[in-house]
């Protein structure tokens, strides 16, 4: 019987993993339709929310620290991943905060890791072009954070909701 449970949870991991690498190709395709580079709706914290809530946040931590590699690995390159590696962490630690300890909403948790998302990428940024200048951009990216964060937050929230009716399947 604990055979079969680590398989299903396995199995589960596997799915959310495989969901986010889709989310973030199917992204990329639509990467041209905002005003700046390397600006997405960010699909892939969807996959993020769900796993902070159905799986924890070591499993969800390894889950989109694997969809970092492999996606700068297939698609990216050194900058893109300092980009996202660090736009993932700095998310990640405020969605924590946000769920954990301050019983936030999906929606709200969502919103503000866009926002720190968008702001851990720009102090990376600010390590490659080395110019005080690109945090006039914050703004901007502060409003795109908290739109794209809304969107993700509505998407996770409805998936959410048919998840945890199967929750005792879910490892």
């Amino acid at each position: 019987m604990k055979n079969i449970k680590i398989s299903q949870n396995i199995a589960y991991l596997s799915m959310l993993l495989a969901i986010s690498l889709i989310l973030s190709y199917v992204e990329s395709l639509f990467s041209f339709i905002f005003l700046s580079m390397g600006m997405k709706i960010g699909l892939t914290n969807i996959i993020t929310l769900i796993g902070l809530k159905t799986c924890g946040k070591i499993k969800t931590f390894i889950i989109v620290l694997l969809r970092v590699f492999i996606v700068s690995l297939l698609f990216g390159n050194s900058m893109k991943f300092m980009l996202s590696i660090s736009g993932f962490l700095f998310s990640f630690i405020i969605m924590i905060i946000c769920i954990d300890t301050l019983k936030f909403s999906t929606y709200f948790t969502s919103m503000i890791g866009g926002v720190f998302h968008n702001i851990g990428q720009i102090i990376a940024l600010n390590f490659f072009i080395k110019t005080p200048y690109i945090f006039s951009i914050l703004p901007l990216y502060i409003f795109t954070g908290l739109l794209a964060g809304l969107v993700v937050g509505v998407v996770s929230n409805t998936v959410l909701k048919i998840l945890l009716k199967y929750k005792k399947d879910i490892g």
